[in-house]
Formats: structure tokens, C-alpha cells, sequence
């Protein structure tokens, strides 16, 4: 895992593990742009056994200037459960 506090900010976020559809359980994103300017946010998933990037995953969204995104990883057909 690699991160950073919440006072402080970053372009990359490494987490060791996301759930789609786990027992029941999703995951969600919760991503803050700190500019003033619209911020475009690719997230990418990497398979847990090989490492691979699992290709088609992806997510790309643009997050408005001081505003915040909430990504539930249930509304994202595009990955796999």
C-alpha cells in the first residue's frame, strides 16, 4: 500500500485491494481535486495474481476544479466482479 495523509495531496494512489460484488460488498473511490482547474482521473486495475493490468478496466472521469467524485465500483460494468 502506498498513500499519503489527508492533509496532504498526490497524483498516485496504490491500493492493495478493491472489491466488486465481494459477499456483497463494493468498494467505493473517493477522489478530491485540490486545483481550481478540471482534473481528468484514469484509474486502472491490475490482476492480484499476476500483476498484469487487466486490460478494459479501465476508468477514466473528469473531476471539476475544488470539487470531489465518489466512484462506486458497482455502477463500473467495465470491471469485473
Amino acid at each position: 500500500y502506498s498513500g499519503f495523509q489527508s492533509y496532504q495531496v498526490g497524483d498516485s494512489l496504490f491500493f492493495p485491494g478493491l472489491y466488486k460484488n465481494y459477499y456483497g460488498f463494493w468498494s467505493e473511490l473517493v477522489i478530491q481535486n485540490t486545483s481550481d482547474t478540471d482534473s481528468s482521473v484514469k484509474v486502472e486495475f491490475f490482476s492480484q495474481t499476476t500483476g498484469a493490468k487487466v486490460i478494459g478496466a479501465e476508468i477514466d472521469e473528469t473531476i471539476l476544479g475544488k470539487a470531489s467524485r465518489v466512484l462506486d465500483l458497482e455502477d463500473f460494468l467495465s470491471v469485473a466482479d
